[in-house]
């Protein structure tokens, strides 16, 4: 976190911030702003405002077996946040992964894999990310083992683009401040 002050160093007006590799380590920011006048002993109303984007993911349809590991790939990890117009700016050169593993392999983030519909990553494993438009190569890679031989395999998707109806996606899928972005995974 790196705070850029105004000239007369008075105000916050931007910060850089790069997303910590681990899941457990990142941290949700709430953000207010408020004026205040400095000559009355008054209280000053402050709404909070949650900056980043929350991801998570949840059991879709499964096979018998469990996921191993979740991976998001070429994910922008920092950005600078503008304060006076609550706006971020991503730096696209900084892509890098983040996962989340789950179960046995795991024991922070259990889940049931026959709760369809259940949050897999626990409270301290979402994802708390810069919001951004997803680059063309943002990808999801999820390790799944097959319960009936212990195969593993690797399933990869583009997460990219975003298209409603079996319509072609013409845009890629923006990750927006304050908002929780739900993947639905299933094998």
């Amino acid at each position: 976190f790196t705070p850029n002050l105004n000239t007369a160093r008075t105000a916050l007006e931007s910060f850089t911030y790069t997303v910590p590799a681990e899941a457990t380590a990142q941290n949700d920011i709430v953000l207010a702003t408020a004026t205040a006048s400095g000559d009355k002993n008054e209280t000053v109303p402050m709404h909070f405002d949650h900056i980043l984007s929350a991801v998570q993911f949840r059991i879709g349809k499964m096979a018998e077996g469990e996921i191993k590991s979740i991976k998001l790939n070429n994910i922008c990890s920092a950005g600078t946040y503008n304060v006076t117009d609550a706006t971020w700016a991503p730096n696209y050169d900084s892509k890098q992964s983040y996962a989340v593993t789950f179960n046995a392999y795991n024991t922070n983030n259990n889940y049931d894999p026959t709760n369809e519909g259940d949050t897999m990553n626990a409270d301290d494993a979402i994802l708390m990310m810069i919001p951004q438009q997803l680059s063309d190569d943002a990808e999801i890679v999820v390790e799944f083992v097959y319960g009936h031989d212990g195969t593993t395999v690797e399933l990869r998707g583009n997460i990219a683009k975003k298209a409603a109806n079996g319509e072609t996606a013409t845009e890629n899928f923006t990750w927006a401040n304050g908002k929780t972005i739900y993947y639905t995974i299933s094998v």
